[in-house]
């Protein structure tokens, strides 16, 4: 499992730097974004066709907001790249989901969030600060 997710983690990269090159290139991250969503919606769509299901899934109001939220991933990805760095986007979007996993395990799930996970989001603040420190040459 470990290795699957490196893998999706390696394939989520490439198409994230597909997408700011596709942006340097036309220069509209708008564009990217919405060509983007559209390939994944139109891929998607047929998976969806092809499973044959028996009814629409339903589900309360906010279950919906994932590609709301997917929108906002994307497009930060494609501003934040060129200016961070592919790291250093990736260190500061991989932080803000272990802050966030945190909280949701604690308040949602009801689950103890350890020392260990704790220490984890505090090694990725150093890890940002180190790269931002280079950056800035310092």
């Amino acid at each position: 499992m470990i290795v699957l997710g490196i893998v999706a983690g390696m394939a989520a990269w490439l198409g994230l730097m597909f997408n700011v090159r596709f942006t340097q290139f036309h220069g509209n991250r708008w564009h990217t974004t919405f060509l983007n969503f559209l390939l994944g919606t139109i891929c998607t769509g047929l998976v969806f066709l092809f499973s044959r299901p028996e009814q629409v899934p339903g589900g309360p109001w906010w279950s919906y907001l994932g590609g709301l939220v997917g929108i906002g991933f994307v497009i930060a990805g494609v501003i934040f790249t060129p200016k961070l760095g592919g790291t250093g986007w990736l260190v500061a979007s991989v932080l803000g989901q272990v802050i966030m996993s945190q909280v949701l395990d604690a308040l949602v799930l009801g689950r103890h969030v350890s020392l260990y996970q704790i220490l984890s989001g505090i090694l990725l603040i150093v890890a940002m600060w180190l790269l931002m420190e280079k950056k800035n040459g310092t």
